[in-house]
């Protein structure tokens, strides 16, 4: 019987992290779902925002802005945990890169420093597109170290197109890109935090995928141990596209037992689409797609592969069918929870044209979950174009979903899936995230704030029709409510002494990465604490420098899954962070 993490384990959590940070700011985010928090309200349109997470609470914003008339290019702000801009940032926007031409598709990764990378599309060269990257400082500066306009990632002749960014876990980044040159191929290089391409990696990029055929509509998610899994729809055995994945190592090799050019999830008759991945917590993946073996309309399915390249035999060849009902269910989505076992929604048109949202729970044998719905989950039962949907992990082994909302015009929503179903604290249907006049359009921009609920942020036109998008951004709480403040630190530019969530997270066994930065030299201890409160295991770390810190630590024995807390001393001083542990 597979342990799960209890409501009143999460509740002690808060308590204790609220008990142990010194400091947080006030409460400044709206509470309002047609309020909401300007990003960036500058003339002309400003578009497809990202999101990645600052490691305070707050989180870093990017996006394509042509505030100048002529040519986008690429902006970013930061938001601070209690809902404020960070006054020290640039009103409107940091440019990250104003070279000629237009700069687009900008996608964030944190630098595990409280920084942040980004990565975009690049037209400057004129005759085709390339990809650029560039670090974003805590205190609102580019990384002087950094080529200016940003380090070319590829310049291949023909045009690239990225299409995944994530963290090393050493301060850079691996991105994947399709080279759009050679029948989208996919490619893929690592970003060292000097600013620049892993010089290990071979030259002109790592192959993730090559051959006949096109790999495209791929998707990426990090491993937990600094390299990546990547999925994506190929057709190399014809017309109708499959499902395949890769998983791949931080030092730019293929993991142990997958194959080159990627392991074949599903190769059924009929057509693949619109693969999307999860790391599963034990060194594998899930992936969820839309499939037509069926006919004409679309079914949602689902498979696992194991850590070593293998699918998983215990589900069924092809994946599990996760809903065969009448009518299109399409974009499916997919999130491990904390049991082994899978999270899949996806769009239903079972009732008609006009789709609505529905969810499943799977158990880690691939078997659907007895306890949920035979019929599946409405989760958002209110007809309505609904689209871009995202799920996010909610630290405590649910899920939560954020999309864009038809059912009046077009806004922001989010729910929140227990593995006991819709959490009932939050509305039926969803919250109204971004309701204000107007067009809300996220595109599945959103993160968890590390307290349990969301940061979304969006494309706004309330101010002035098409011709006049800005950025806004709001928090969801938990509870479901707008507003509060997430519990975090403001860690500030120097000076500072942080703690880093643990890698990865969730984990099995014993072993963890821990990162943290200090101000000064000093002694650091390292504690684990179960959620009654109880030291279960200490261990100093010795005196260590100033400044940012990786080390792996053990605690001494296997822990039981469900909710710990690691807490980190620096004299007087001391930060706690929770570790989620699997069976």
């Amino acid at each position: 019987m597979r342990s799960r993490v209890p409501p009143a384990a999460v509740a002690t959590l808060a308590a204790c992290l609220m008990l142990s940070l010194p400091f947080v700011a006030s409460a400044d985010w709206p509470t309002g779902s047609s309020t909401n928090l300007p990003v960036c309200t500058s003339p002309n349109l400003q578009l497809a925002p990202g999101i990645t997470t600052d490691m305070a609470g707050g989180a870093f914003v990017a996006w394509q802005d042509i505030r100048n008339g002529t040519d986008f290019n690429i902006y970013a702000q930061h938001l601070l945990s209690s809902g404020a801009v960070d006054p020290t940032w640039p009103a409107n926007g940091l440019l990250v890169c104003g070279a000629p031409d237009a700069q687009t598709a900008a996608r964030l990764v944190s630098d595990g420093a409280w920084g942040a990378i980004l990565v975009w599309q690049d037209r400057r060269s004129g005759s085709h597109l390339d990809v650029y990257a560039h670090h974003i400082r805590a205190d609102g500066s580019l990384d002087p170290a950094w080529p200016t306009h940003g380090l070319a990632v590829t310049t291949a002749p023909g045009s690239q197109a990225p299409t995944m960014a994530v963290s090393d876990l050493e301060g850079g980044a691996i991105v994947a890109w399709r080279d759009l040159s050679n029948d989208t191929d996919l490619v893929a290089a690592r970003i060292l935090a000097t600013g620049s391409l892993d010089p290990t990696w071979p030259v002109g990029g790592a192959t993730i995928a090559a051959g006949p055929g096109a790999q495209t509509s791929a998707r990426g998610a990090p491993d937990g141990d600094g390299g990546a899994f990547v999925v994506w729809q190929d057709t190399r055995g014809g017309p109708s596209p499959d499902i395949y994945a890769q998983h791949l190592l931080v030092n730019g090799s293929l993991a142990p037992g997958w194959p080159a050019n990627g392991v074949a999830i599903c190769s059924a008759i009929g057509e693949q689409r619109f693969p999307t991945l999860a790391p599963d917590g034990a060194g594998g993946m899930l992936a969820g797609w839309e499939d037509h073996r069926g006919g004409a309309t679309a079914d949602v399915y689902a498979h696992h592969v194991l850590a070593n390249g293998v699918v998983d035999p215990a589900w069924p060849a092809d994946g599990r069918a996760v809903c065969l009902v009448a009518g299109n269910q399409t974009r499916a989505k997919v999130l491990g929870d904390a049991t082994g076992g899978v999270f899949v929604a996806w769009t239903d048109a079972r009732a008609g044209s006009i789709p609505a949202l529905y969810a499943q729970h799977l158990l880690a044998d691939g078997t659907l979950d007895p306890a949920w719905p035979a019929g599946d989950l409405a989760f958002c039962g209110i007809f309505g174009n609904h689209g871009n949907l995202v799920l996010l992990p909610d630290g405590a082994g649910g899920a939560l979903a954020v999309w864009d909302d038809g059912r009046s015009g077009l806004d922001v929503y989010a729910h929140h899936l227990l593995v006991t179903g819709v959490d009932p604290a939050w509305p039926a249907n969803g919250r109204a995230v971004g309701s204000a006049a107007g067009v809300q359009n996220a595109a599945e921009a959103a993160i968890q704030d590390g307290s349990g609920g969301l940061i979304a942020v969006w494309s706004d036109t309330r101010a002035g029709g098409a011709t006049a998008n800005d950025i806004y951004a709001q928090r969801v709480q938990a509870n479901g409510q707008l507003g509060g403040t997430v519990v975090g630190v403001e860690v500030p530019a120097s000076g500072a002494f942080a703690f880093g969530p643990p890698v990865p997270t969730p984990s099995r066994g014993d072993r963890f990465g821990l990162r943290f930065v200090l101000p000064r030299e000093g002694v650091v201890t390292v504690e684990l604490i179960d959620v009654g409160g109880r030291l279960v295991a200490r261990q100093e770390l010795g005196t260590r420098p100033a400044g940012r810190h990786e080390v792996e630590w053990s605690a001494g024995r296997t822990l039981p899954p469900g909710l710990h807390f690691l807490r980190l001393r620096f004299g007087r001083d001391s930060r706690t962070v929770r570790l989620i542990t699997l069976e």
